[in-house]
């Protein structure tokens, strides 16, 4: 034991590390209680069991990256309070992330237009067998004025090897018999089906950009402009000195695949009847490695390994904002309610959306409010919950155009410089967000008000317990 006090400097340095070290575990103690609160909840209410040949309810994630912030950083506020409560709530979930502004909007385009390729194959299939049905009715009665049988015979129609199935002589289906895969999704309620979860406000704007340019833009990108400046600078090469070197002319008869190459790489030009034009540029003025040979490396492009590692492809918007109101909904998605071919579910964009913010400060000012939000993270933790909760339950309401301020306080977080050259360079993600009506009367959006806390019952029941009346 001490037989003084220490001095008072050790007895500070003791009071900061033991109050700063207790905030942080009570903090994280609260986290954890929370977190258990709600997944406890979420697996007594699902704890249904679903047929063998029904796939569970699917949701959508959506993650972007905070602005000058990595992804890691979204992904936390995914992996601690939003992944646990889906998992125990027995739902299936589908990650899309993006750590370049655009990828998420490509991404949810492309997915609405091959959506209207679908419906657009399945309306003239579905033409072409009302045709042939209408064709074969009446073959069929002029068959039976003939006297000659119109009854199939499944037995010479069917040919063995549709008929055969591996299961079937294994013994799988030997009591059971085989039944049709179907999605949960297509047995519920079109307004509680599936969902949609945008984390950060960054992955809920290209969303909506993405939806409406998916909608109103066309199925085919659009034809680029390319400058006529371009093709004269090519037709003016210097083609006809390499006329003169037999070893070109060898090349372009023998291997047609390296005559494109090398052409590239001398600037040659062809005419249409594949001979060479001729200048009056003199050979010797051409250095000798532009020459082709067997020795000079031809230059190839990029494999698909490099562009993998590039990432995935960013495609300009097919349609800008500004032309939202001079565009028509396609014929294909002009029904209320339309339905995935695949699934049989709705369209995801037609499934309820949950937005929620993700918070994040950086900069030397503001060091306070972030050391005050490092030690009040249950706060954050028990609203993300909530909200979670809230689409676990499907507990939403028609959108409405308020509903683009979604989470729009988490602007407020973004450097003010990474905005304003954002605003230089024309940012997807600073531009204000806008809607088509037509559209956005498709969409459904989470109400977690309609969802009690549980944190809130938790706090109220714990205070009657303690109160004196139940004494």
């Amino acid at each position: 034991m001490w037989k003084k006090l220490p001095s008072p400097g050790w007895l500070a340095f003791g009071t900061v590390v033991t109050v700063a070290g207790s905030g942080i575990a009570y903090d994280k103690y609260e986290q954890s209680q929370i977190r258990s609160l709600y997944v406890n909840h979420v697996r007594n209410e699902m704890s249904s069991s679903l047929s063998t040949n029904v796939k569970p309810r699917k949701l959508l994630v959506l993650v972007a990256p905070p602005p000058n912030d990595y992804l890691d950083t979204s992904l936390k506020l995914w992996r601690r309070w939003i992944k646990p409560i889906l998992h125990s709530s027995g739902l299936d979930y589908e990650i899309v992330s993006g750590t370049k502004q655009g990828e998420i909007r490509t991404e949810i385009a492309s997915r609405v237009r091959q959506l209207r390729k679908e419906l657009i194959e399945q309306e003239q299939q579905q033409q072409h067998d009302a045709q042939s049905k209408k064709s074969r009715s009446w073959l069929d009665w002029f068959k039976w004025c003939r006297g000659v049988s119109t009854t199939p015979d499944p037995v010479s129609e069917e040919s063995p090897a549709a008929s055969f199935d591996t299961r079937s002589v294994l013994g799988i289906f030997y009591h059971n018999e085989p039944q049709p895969v179907v999605t949960e999704d297509s047995l519920l309620d079109p307004s509680v089906a599936g969902g949609v979860i945008c984390v950060g406000r960054g992955a809920y704007k290209e969303y909506i950009a993405g939806v409406h340019e998916g909608i109103l833009g066309p199925l085919e990108e659009p034809p680029k402009v390319v400058e006529s400046d371009a093709s004269s600078v090519t037709d003016t090469t210097a083609s006809a000195v390499i006329t003169e070197n037999p070893s070109v002319k060898e090349i372009s008869v023998t291997q047609p695949a390296e005559t494109a190459v090398a052409a590239a790489t001398v600037g040659t030009t062809m005419n249409e009847t594949g001979a060479v034009n001729t200048d009056s540029t003199p050979a010797e003025t051409i250095p000798a490695e532009t020459t082709p040979t067997e020795n000079t490396p031809i230059e190839t492009t990029p494999d698909e390994s490099s562009e993998e590692k590039e990432g995935p492809k960013i495609s300009k918007p097919y349609i800008l904002p500004s032309d939202y109101a001079n565009a028509s909904i396609p014929a294909e998605l002009s029904k209320p309610l339309i339905i995935d071919p695949k699934t049989g579910a709705p369209a995801f964009f037609e499934q309820p959306l949950l937005v929620v913010a993700v918070p994040n400060l950086s900069g030397f000012t503001t060091i306070p409010t972030r050391i005050a939000r490092f030690y009040q993270k249950r706060f954050l933790c028990e609203q993300v919950s909530h909200s979670t909760l809230a689409i676990v339950e499907a507990k939403s309401r028609p959108f409405t155009t308020t509903d683009l301020d979604l989470s729009a306080y988490e602007e407020l977080d973004w450097p003010k410089s990474w905005v304003e050259s954002g605003k230089e360079r024309g940012s997807e993600w600073v531009q204000p967000l806008q809607g088509d009506d037509r559209v956005l009367q498709k969409f459904r959006v989470v109400e977690p008000a309609i969802v009690p806390s549980l944190q809130l019952k938790e706090d109220q029941s714990k205070k009657q317990e303690l109160s004196p009346e139940n004494k």
